[in-house]
């Protein structure tokens, strides 16, 4: 049989669940934490019930096994030896260490020993082992009896030695008769079996039932008509996990857990549980009707947007492609500028035309990738797509007559400009590294080149300076003197009208040098320029599509998740309809 408790736990949290979520249709914000603060007060009465324990008595003779009854019944030895009484009229209670002995008990004039265990899987059963019925002092036997009116079952314990002991049956009729919460245990009938081995085969058997027979004679003939009797061997049950057949010890047990759970049932019973759990249930009726309503919505829009996926694409290779071919390409040569490929005049003059730009009173249009999120120029028709999108999601939910968006926060990936932002950061993470990469590639060609041409008018102006007949006679005997004589004719001319003429000469054939090497570099950027727009022109468009992918990806979890949700609601007992 199923512990009701444990059922009634699982319904409650699995409300307490689906009411921790703030994006529901029905339920304002403050009903939704009414709700869940019931919720946790059924929660805690469950606890408090599970606590509540069925008490269990063993009443029995002195020596007939109470205590290995006790520690075969929680499979653990709670019970020992050094549990002995401190006086003989006292009760031995042995409860789980979280649970609490019942008021009803505490109220008795009885006195009892405590002992704390942590068996859990009897922490809702309070054993308490009573007095030896031979032991009890006559002053004492009224207050035993009315301390066993308290407990919801008695489990009486005999043995060979002790089944026909008239004590037993004179205690038996004092106790106020409850047949149905009596339960005889005759325990160490692994006695009978040990003596048949030296006897005939079969003789333990014949031995068990005749002396069951007359016991249970005895129990009828003390008024009660059908007693439940278990031939027991509890030290065989404490030893070993496999029993005797004769030992019926497995099903008393079955039989005192059965009363456990009878016992919660009608605790939650009379707690009412089951009907506070279904009206809770049943409130949330109208959730699973609207929800239903919004999964449709969900899968409408999925449909509509899976029959546009071709304009989606064709708009947004236009758009692409109009952007990149205009308004990006500026800042395309701005990120693949490199003008340390120049060198002397011509990386001068690119410097002085750098900064000129900076100065410029009014720019042209230049797309600036820092700023594509929030001035987006041409791509402004891919995002005009995405607030489409979103338009038209929030226009169905008004129309719906949803009070609220449901699931906003898992829909934020839908909302345009959050969506805008992940692709425009997209985009720039993925322009700025493919720039990085055509960047990269080496203008060492160009570089020799202009080292050549710069490094022959250094030659040819210093032949100038230096005259014919100076660098003659020095090729002619390479020494010191004629150097020196060289170096000081290039001195002494460098500052007379024909050294002059040659410097000016030497300075603008450099500074037109450099204008060529600057127009070379230009349209080397240029041509780089233009590959690179053309390389991701493909990429681009790819990146367009992808984001079209995770869009219906998303729609698809977010239609699980509400489909999910559903599914738990429509599990819950009034929901369904």
């Amino acid at each position: 049989m199923q512990n009701p408790l444990e059922k009634y736990r699982g319904e409650v949290s699995a409300i307490q669940a689906l009411l921790a979520h703030r994006d529901w249709i029905t339920l304002s914000d403050e009903e939704r934490r009414s709700f869940l603060e019931s919720a946790e007060k059924i929660q805690a009465r469950i606890e408090s019930l599970e606590m509540s324990s069925l008490t269990v008595g063993l009443v029995g003779g002195t020596g007939v096994g109470k205590s290995t009854v006790l520690n075969a019944l929680t499979g653990t030895p709670i019970a020992t030896t050094s549990h002995r009484r401190p006086q003989t009229d006292r009760v031995l209670i042995y409860r789980f260490r979280e649970a609490s002995i019942p008021e009803r008990l505490l109220k008795s004039s009885m006195e009892y020993h405590e002992f704390l265990h942590d068996v859990e899987h009897v922490k809702s059963i309070l054993l308490c082992d009573l007095p030896d019925f031979d032991s009890i002092r006559d002053t004492n036997r009224q207050e035993v009896l009315k301390f066993l009116e308290h407990l919801d079952v008695l489990v009486w314990v005999v043995s060979p030695e002790k089944y026909a002991d008239g004590r037993f049956y004179s205690f038996l009729e004092e106790v106020p008769k409850s047949e149905q919460n009596f339960y005889f245990v005759f325990n160490k009938v692994d006695l009978f079996f040990a003596e048949s081995e030296e006897n005939e085969q079969g003789g333990g058997h014949a031995s068990l039932g005749r002396v069951l027979g007359i016991f249970q004679q005895h129990l009828r003939g003390k008024g009660l008509t059908n007693p439940m009797v278990f031939a027991v061997s509890a030290s065989e049950a404490m030893a070993q996990e496999s029993l005797s057949p004769w030992n019926q010890f497995f099903l008393f047990r079955t039989q005192i857990f059965k009363q456990r759970d009878i016992k919660e049932i009608v605790a939650i019973k009379a707690a009412n549980l089951d009907k506070e759990i279904a009206h809770l249930a049943s409130a949330l009726k109208k959730e699973v009707v609207l929800l239903r309503d919004y999964l449709n919505l969900i899968v409408q829009l999925r449909t509509e947007l899976e029959g546009e996926r071709s304009t989606w694409t064709e708009n947004g290779r236009k758009a692409m492609d109009v952007w990149l071919e205009g308004e990006f390409r500026m800042e395309a040569s701005r990120l693949l500028a490199n003008i340390s490929a120049l060198m002397g005049p011509g990386y001068l003059l690119a410097s002085v035309m750098r900064e000129g730009r900076h100065w410029r009173s009014t720019p042209e249009r230049v797309c600036s990738l820092s700023q594509i999120t929030s001035d987006p120029g041409t791509l402004c028709s891919i995002q005009h797509q995405l607030e489409r999108i979103d338009s038209r999601f929030k226009r169905r939910i008004l129309q719906a007559n949803f009070r609220t968006i449901p699931f906003s926060e898992s829909l934020s990936s839908v909302d345009a400009s959050e969506r805008w932002r992940r692709v425009t950061d997209t985009m720039k993470i993925f322009l700025e590294e493919r720039a990085s990469r055509f960047r990269s590639k080496s203008f060492r060609t160009f570089r020799f080149l202009q080292f050549v041409v710069y490094s022959s008018l250094w030659i040819f102006f210093l032949l100038a300076l230096g005259g014919v007949e100076g660098w003659m006679a020095f090729a002619e005997s390479p020494n010191r003197e004629d150097l020196t004589d060289v170096l000081l004719t290039i001195l002494n001319r460098t500052f007379s009208p024909f050294g002059l003429a040659a410097l000016g000469s030497f300075l603008l054939l450099q500074l037109f040098v450099g204008f060529r090497f600057y127009g070379k570099y230009k349209k080397m950027l240029q041509r780089r320029t233009q590959k690179f727009i053309a390389s991701l022109k493909s990429e681009m468009f790819q990146l367009w599509e992808h984001e079209f992918d995770l869009l219906l990806e998303h729609l698809n979890e977010h239609e699980k998740e509400v489909q999910s949700r559903l599914d738990n609601l429509k599990n819950l007992r009034n929901t369904e309809q």
